[in-house]
Parts: structure tokens; sequence; C-alpha cells
């Protein structure tokens, strides 16, 4: 029964004319529910005031849902092509823009080739390499037990040039003796600018210890550094040129007896030219640690990262830092579904306004203290 509704959903993608002629090769459906209800108590810069979406909330909080299709097709003894859509979707978070705007294939989804000997090529929408070294090389922090203690990503702290890139031509090397690398070029754009970036890591992984290093690189537009979380400051008048950000970082992971622990340090650059010629030039450092345990049915997880404060032409940005910890554990209820517990809390300076990974709106200066408990099944 499976084999036959995996092959029905994958025919939905093959046009009727051609249907008898195509070999469907190995198709598989999967996907993951995960929600939680999230408390969140904030305190607000001194002197500000709070919206409704950046106010104390308990909120049913989807994190990080989603529902996939792949395939591979053989061509030779070591070639196949493969294939994937994956598409996210919300358990909870309903009313919200990002809830209403799921559409299909919103996560990895591209067509590639695969080769023992040579690599992985593949075009679409996919996690661009800078990203990927989380997994390779600081796994702690792609371990996370849900959204609400991530600490990676644009609107965070650590990891804020990998993302999942709309318009990517993506390579990944054979593992050579624990050895990878992978390259990652984005044609895209930064709201209506176009903006490649280019994205590189390499990463060793033997059985006690990972190790990584990654480089990102984007043209043609540039980021604030001043309040952590990401904002394009890519200009259309053509006030502003010379417009570039790139962010290099250094990742590891120990592994003893079923604990691991990561630890990660990042710094990016952002630069741009304001007419006749000012030239503005930040830079900012972050730092990661992250412990994780894993005993029978149980999974104990706590992380910190902490930015400091940016630079501007040489100067630092008085308040401009921010720092986050999280704490959790989950239980296996089956060996597919998981229930999970965690608490997580941010402190960002006056200029800052860092979250978490499930998107909680915090306006620049607030603090915020999340708990959230939920489940999780994979399938």
């Amino acid at each position: 029964m499976n084999k036959l509704i995996a092959a029905a959903v994958a025919a939905a993608f093959i046009a009727p004319a051609v249907m008898a002629d195509v070999d469907l090769g190995p198709v598989k459906i999967y996907g993951s529910l995960r929600t939680a209800v999230e408390v969140a108590s904030v305190s607000p810069l001194k002197g500000t005031a709070l919206t409704d979406i950046t106010d104390d909330q308990t909120r049913l909080a989807d994190q990080g849902s989603r529902f996939g299709v792949k395939g591979e097709w053989k061509i030779s003894d070591d070639l196949k092509a493969i294939g994937q859509v994956e598409s996210r979707f919300y358990v909870g978070d309903s009313g919200e823009k990002k809830s209403a705007s799921a559409t299909f294939g919103t996560r990895n989804t591209f067509i590639g080739l695969n080769s023992n000997k040579a690599g992985k090529f593949l075009a679409g929408r996919h996690d661009n390499a800078y990203k990927n070294l989380k997994k390779a090389a600081y796994g702690v922090f792609d371990d996370n037990l849900n959204d609400t203690t991530d600490l990676t990503g644009k609107d965070s702290i650590i990891g804020r040039m990998g993302g999942r890139e709309g318009d990517i031509v993506h390579y990944e090397t054979p593992n050579l003796a624990g050895f990878n690398a992978q390259l990652s070029y984005n044609f895209g754009k930064v709201g209506e600018v176009q903006a490649p970036q280019l994205s590189l890591m390499a990463a060793y992984s033997s059985q006690f210890f990972d190790v990584g290093v990654g480089y990102a690189q984007l043209s043609d537009a540039s980021y604030d550094l001043t309040g952590v979380k990401l904002s394009s400051k890519s200009d259309k008048t053509g006030s502003q040129g010379n417009e570039s950000a790139d962010a290099f970082t250094v990742g590891a992971t120990a592994k003893f007896s079923g604990v691991k622990v990561s630890a990660v340090w990042e710094k990016m650059n952002s630069e741009y030219t304001i007419a006749p010629a000012a030239k503005v030039d930040q830079e900012q450092n972050t730092y990661g640690f992250g412990v994780a345990y894993g005993m029978g049915d149980w999974n104990f997880h706590a992380n910190y990262a902490i930015a400091d404060e940016a630079e501007q032409n040489g100067k630092k940005v008085a308040d401009s830092g921010a720092k986050q910890f999280g704490l959790g554990a989950s239980y296996k209820l089956h060996k597919q579904v998981r229930v999970i517990a965690t608490y997580t809390k941010i402190d960002n300076d006056a200029k800052a306004n860092s979250t978490t990974g499930s998107g909680f709106a915090l306006s620049k200066g607030s603090d915020a203290s999340i708990i959230a408990i939920g489940l999780r099944g994979d399938f």
C-alpha cells in the first residue's frame, strides 16, 4: 500500500502523455509534524511601548513542520539522478502571514545528479554550503530540540548568512576518508535587488570529533550589523554603492560516551559607500557553545550564544550586542514520536532585536523568556 501511494504521488508530477515510458524509480514520502505551546514573557527597553505581536504571549507555534517527496533514478552503476520536492506547512501560527503564505516547494526542492566517485550536483532551492557547515562541524546547534531553542539563522546570533536559497547551484564532494567540501552559488535577490551569494565549506568528521570552516560572500547588497538581526541595506536609488557582505566561521564538536560538545566562532563584515564618498565598514564577532546528551529514550540539550557589540569604521557601536541561552529535554513516546520541553532566554542590547528560530517578534532592546512544550512526530 505504501509503495502504491508513493507511486501515485510521484506520478502527479509526470505528464500523462509520457507516464507509460518513465521509470519512476524508488520514491519516498516523508514528513515531520512539529508544534509547541509557547509561553513568552517580554521585558521591553525602558521607555518603549510594546505592540500586540511583541508583548507577552501564549501561542501555539509551529516548530518546523514539513512534507516531502523524493526519488532517485539509476543511470549507471555509479551515477543516479535525484529529485526532491519539500514543502513547509504550519501546525500552529494560524492567522500569521507566514502561515497564510506557506506554498508548495518552499523547502529544499531540487533536481540533480549523484555519483559516489564524483560527488553530488544540485540545482533549485537548497540550503547553502555555509548553512550546511552547522550539521557537519558544530552539530549540537543543528540538533536543536525545537525552533524555540534555535539560535542560528538570519534573525539570530549564529550563522546569519547560512540559509535556504531559491536560485542555487550546489556541489558536494564525495566523502573522502571523513573529509567533505561543499560549494554553492545563489543567483537570487535581496528584496528587489539582484544580489548573488557564494558559499563554501570544508569539514572533517571522525568517531571522536568533527571540525570545519565556512565562508560566505554577498555581492551588490549589504547588511546592518548593529542590530544583530540582518536587515538589507540595498538601495535602488543609487545613493549607496560598493555594497558587499561576507562571513567566516570555524566550528568543532567533540563526541564521547553519548555526549556532544560543540563550539563555533563567526566574524561578519558588511560595507557600502554613501554618495559621494563616505564609506561605512561594519564588523561583528559572535560565539556559540552547546552540549547534548542522549540516554535511552531521553535527550538533553543546552546552548549559549553571544554577539559582541558591532564595530563601525573601527569604533564600537554601543548597545549593539545580544545573548541567548537555551535548555531542553525530550522523551520518546514511540520510535517516531517525542515530547519536548524547552526554556529559552534572550537578552538584547538597546539596538538589537535578535530572536529565536520559531520567529517570535521582538522590538529593539526587548528581552524575552520563552517556555515551550510540544510534540514531534516523524514519518
